[in-house]
């Protein structure tokens, strides 16, 4: 499903390696030039899904990739209260007293958006930033293992999904200023947590169930469960 997709991370394409399995970057699959710059070292470990598909691995110390919109524009992310969609494959490991995942906007109240692991309940959460604009699912991040969050934005209406099922909605007025996109660290830049990630796909816009489903699968069937049939 590409349209509308504005940025596209992949582990198996499109990494960028320094010495060693050190990760330095991981360019954009989806054609809008959204590439990410690595700090620390997150380091690219083969065979780290259940399908047997390579990861990138993030310590908790110093670990992040990152956008900077001031030095390297964001390009086509939804911004305000526009629609969206993100799918996020992941491994939550420890959130080190932090709110990380993915993220993008800026580590001001209401200016965020992203799914992240909830850094008082260590939950699955949609960020906006700061209290009321943050939606905690009630369900825990660290236990699944390998999964497959993603979000839908729809005219102010969110749906939070994990692996294909609905754990929580809402309305929100979000406001996403278009500053940074990080994953592995908090926003703000407070402190990073420690996970693998798969895959990152971003939409401009609020896909439908059936693309949603077709993503899921391809999502699920490459990196989290090769049985898997969506319902």
């Amino acid at each position: 499903m590409t349209a509308g997709l504005v940025a596209a991370y992949e582990s198996g394409e499109n990494v960028s390696l320094g010495a060693g399995n050190t990760v330095s970057g991981w360019l954009d699959g989806s054609g809008r030039g959204n590439d990410l710059l690595a700090q620390g070292d997150p380091t690219l470990v083969a065979n780290a899904t259940p399908t047997g598909q390579s990861a990138i691995a993030f310590d908790g110390s110093g670990d992040l990739l990152e956008r900077v919109n001031a030095t390297d524009t964001l390009n086509g992310l939804s911004s305000g209260n526009a629609d969206r969609t993100i799918f996020f494959v992941v491994d939550y490991l420890d959130h080190e007293g932090v709110s990380a995942g993915v993220a993008y906007g800026d580590g001001v109240r209401n200016e965020t958006f992203g799914l992240v692991s909830s850094w008082n309940n260590e939950t699955l959460s949609v960020q906006g930033y700061g209290g009321s604009n943050d939606f905690d699912s009630g369900i825990e991040a660290a236990s699944p293992g390998w999964l497959v969050q993603s979000v839908v934005l729809d005219d102010g209406a969110f749906n939070h999904y994990l692996n294909g099922g609905l754990i929580d909605s809402g309305s929100h007025t979000f406001n996403t200023d278009l500053q940074r996109l990080v994953l592995g660290e908090e926003i703000r830049g407070l402190g990073e947590s420690q996970l693998e990630i798969a895959a990152v796909l971003i939409y401009d816009r609020a896909l439908d169930e059936l693309e949603r489903e077709q993503v899921e699968n391809y999502l699920q069937l490459t990196y989290v469960d090769d049985t898997f049939i969506f319902g």
